[in-house]
């Protein structure tokens, strides 16, 4: 069955389907005698006092989307101030109650500590929502790491990937952020996740997935004070215990006081990380295989890494608030690697590289952004503007030593690869949300430019020489610079059981790239695109639901990616950016059919012009490689996938079973795939609490072998085990002992095959270790709703790091 079969299939049923319950939409502002807006929390029951939802409202605004039958209770109520009730009708979709007003109580409060306890794992419309803050994921050394134990969510490099979509984007409270920004953030502030396998036009076009983060909101007044400290040891075969040890301290402070709101944080970082890759690379030619038997090893010494955060909120009046940020970071870091390679001619002649790097690495960003937003209506309407300017520089030594030895040769060389990169980001955007009734309306347009600027030198000598000589093969000065204004609009509806939303984002792009080293244009381009989207789910009665989306994407490359500076890793072999790479484009479709909280989905994309890794010939000889990015014609894409989540007493678990189906398809030869294979997924998550003494976590996931036609990958399996307790009053002090990887079963491993080259390769990292984490969390008394949104991070998502 095709696409436009399924999807007539599914437009044709809502008309033969019914239901008693419907959907009521109720939106309300609540403000105290002055008229200002108060935090409250809301509840819902039926007729007969059945409990039906309840949520935290900041500045007293509600905004509820809910299924109900009949007429129902709406409950308001805030710390130190009496009870409102409303009852909403049945026969009414749509209940605008305006704005209410809550008298101060007369009745003295004492400290009292209310529990609500909330599944670990919920499905909705848009994919699976994970409760941090419920579990020991809260207890992870940094927000990265929450993210890497999430159902099919994985990190590579400075991507966050989702599995059978790609790269997904992250967004905190609203805001889009990089990976970088969002590994500052403590993980016991986070109190959400959700996993959003197609988004809408609401985020940048650029997202083939969405990570939807939320924070959580802090209700007691006065100062809020967490502070996290986590120490690691990573465990490696045959070396000592403490040789890769990793201390992650970090302090989160908000404070409010009358209309001033201010939010800072500090996170440090300080230990040894290793990585090994054992591999062995071919070569095809006329007279045979070439081969290289390699052995990698880098110890990743964090020398000073630092982010900083300090935010100022100021409230103009009750509907106005601006907000200026400064977010900073500045990671020093040394690298000690070893590789020793044997290359082996079809006559088996043998050659030896054996070398060494003393490299070290120092990565600078500084960012400064301001916010205005302005409350129009007391139903949500709102308007915003932001600004942001970004400057983030990448200062690279790389200090080799090679000794080659074989064929009648034994040379010892010297090289240093000096490069410095400078990326300057410059972005502005409005919004614009009208609510009515059970509809919205959202309007914006956003305007970058970026400005990447490369310069990397490249020195040699013998040891019998005295003095370095550049070689002006490897050395290149390029700048590359990129225009992209963009509008976008989305609506949104719901009608009796029926939820549908429908959007367009319009980008246009100039990108502009010269080489100042040799005069030369490396890039001249401007394009235009359309992007469309539309989603909708149908309520088949209140257990069943039906959902649909498709999705136009592109995915633009990294900038670096676009850089033809040559990262040299020994004399056949190296790294480097490709100025001819185009963006790519995806068509993602999303059919789902929900029971209660099971989700059975089923997804689908097509990639054009799809930007992946390849190897090409290197400058040295018919053995030498060069690990590049091209782009491959198509990709398609097949996903099936069930979540299991179940919730009883103590006990909480997730299951998702996944089938994944890739394959890359190209005309040209070189490029010719091989037969793919489908990948069995399967992440299983259990943690039960033991009353009076502590909560267990276990997490499991398993990727089978497959292939896409380029890369044929062998299993992966790992598992980790966590105890976690609260000491203190109100569990003010939490302790979590970790033990990552425990069968130490992590690697990834497999072998990469493009025309006439392949790659052989096993990949370890620090991921067998064991983790003491300490937070503790101080609160008095003044709830800090300081907001800040950065518009310039999709462009930061480019950047390598």
């Amino acid at each position: 069955m095709n696409i436009r079969l399924l999807i007539s299939t599914f437009f044709c049923m809502w008309g033969s389907m019914s239901s008693n319950a419907q959907s009521h939409h109720v939106t309300a502002t609540v403000v105290n005698e002055q008229g200002t807006p108060i935090d409250i929390t809301w509840m819902l029951y039926s007729a007969d006092s059945t409990f039906m939802a309840s949520e935290y409202a900041t500045k007293g605004f509600i905004d509820m989307q809910q299924e109900f039958t009949g007429k129902s209770l709406l409950k308001i109520g805030a710390l130190g101030y009496e009870d409102q009730v409303r009852w909403l009708p049945g026969e009414i979709n749509t209940h605008e109650l305006g704005v209410i007003t809550l008298k101060p109580s007369s009745v003295q409060l004492h400290d009292i500590t209310v529990k609500q306890q909330r599944p670990i794992f919920e499905s909705n419309s848009e994919g699976t929502r994970v409760n941090v803050a419920n579990s020991m994921l809260s207890q992870s050394i940094n927000a990265n790491e929450v993210l890497s134990r999430l159902p099919g969510v994985s990190i590579s490099g400075t991507k966050v990937n989702v599995m059978g979509r790609g790269e997904a984007l992250i967004y905190m409270n609203g805001k889009e952020t990089s990976l970088a920004s969002f590994k500052s953030i403590p993980p016991s502030d986070i109190k959400t996740i959700d996993i959003i396998t197609n988004p809408d036009a609401r985020y940048d076009a650029k997202g083939k997935a969405v990570i939807l983060v939320t924070l959580k909101r802090h209700t007691a007044q006065g100062l809020q004070a967490t502070l996290v400290e986590a120490l690691t040891v990573g465990i490696v075969k045959s070396t000592v215990p403490t040789k890769y040890l990793l201390n992650a301290p970090n302090l989160t402070l908000n404070f409010r006081k009358n209309k001033w709101d201010i939010a800072a944080y500090y996170a440090n970082e300080k230990g040894t990380n290793w990585m090994e890759n054992q591999f062995v690379t071919t070569v095809k030619a006329a007279e045979g295989n070439y081969r290289k038997i390699g052995h990698y090893t880098e110890d990743n010494h964090n020398k000073a890494v630092h982010y900083y955060r300090l935010g100022v909120g100021y409230t103009l009046s009750k509907r106005t608030s601006v907000s200026v940020q400064y977010d900073g970071l500045s990671h020093y870091f040394t690298l000690d690697v070893k590789q020793n390679g044997d290359y082996f001619t079809p006559s088996l002649q043998l050659t030896q590289i054996r070398m060494t790097n003393d490299a070290s690495t120092r990565l600078v960003n500084h960012s400064m952004n301001v916010n205005i937003r302005h409350q129009l209506d007391t139903v949500g309407s709102y308007w915003f503007i932001g600004a942001q300017v970004n400057r983030f520089q990448n200062r690279l030594l790389d200090r080799i030593t090679e000794h080659i030895t074989g064929n009648g040769v034994d040379q010892i060389s010297q090289r240093k690869n000096d490069g410095l990169n400078v990326i300057h980001l410059y972005t502005a955007q409005a919004d614009l949300s009208k609510k009515r009734g059970a509809g919205s309306m959202d309007v914006g347009a956003k305007f970058s430019y970026n400005r990447n600027e490369g310069l990397i030198h490249f020195f040699s000598k013998t040891n019998a020489e005295q003095a370095y000589t550049e070689n002006p093969l490897f050395g290149n000065a390029a700048l590359y610079r990129e225009w992209v204004p963009a509008l976008y609009a989305m609506y949104k509806t719901q009608y009796q059981k029926l939820n549908m939303s429908i959007g367009l984002r319009a980008e246009y792009t100039v990108a502009k790239g010269v080489s100042k080293k040799y005069n030369t244009t490396l890039i001249d381009t401007q394009y235009a695109n359309i992007f469309p989207n539309a989603k909708c789910q149908y309520a088949l009665s209140e257990q069943w639901k039906l959902g649909a989306s498709y999705a136009y994407k592109i995915n633009r490359p990294l900038y670096q990616d676009l850089d033809p500076f040559l990262w040299y890793l020994d004399s056949l072999t190296s790294i480097q950016g490709n100025a001819q790479l185009v963006p790519e484009y995806i068509h993602q479709q999303e059919l789902s059919l929900s029971y209660k909280t099971y989700t059975l989905r089923y997804g689908f994309a097509l990639s054009e012009n799809t930007i992946t890794s390849v190897m090409k010939p290197g400058n040295n000889g018919v053995n030498a490689v060069i690990f590049t990015k091209d782009n491959i014609q198509h990709r398609r894409t097949h996903t099936f996938a069930l979540d299991l989540p179940i919730e009883k007493n103590n006990y909480s678990s997730f299951t998702t079973f996944a089938v994944n189906a890739y394959q890359f398809k190209d005309s040209r030869p070189a490029y010719q795939s091989l037969q793919s294979q489908a990948q069995f997924y399967l992440y299983t998550y259990h943690a039960y609490k033991i009353p009076s003494w502590c909560t267990t976590e276990l997490t499991a996931e398993y990727y089978s072998r497959s292939a896409d036609g380029f890369t044929q990958r062998r299993p992966y399996l790992s598992a980790s085990l966590s105890l976690s307790r609260g000491f203190l009053k109100n569990e003010a002090l939490q302790v979590n002992l970790m033990w990552n990887d425990i069968a130490r079963t992590a690697r990834w491993a497999g072998l990469f095959q493009v025309n006439t080259y392949s790659n052989d390769y096993n990949q370890r990292f620090t991921t067998n270790y064991v983790r003491l984490t300490l937070t503790y969390s101080l609160t008095s008394k003044i709830a800090s709703t300081y907001q800040n949104k950065n518009v310039n991070e999709a462009e930061f998502n480019r950047i390598k790091r």
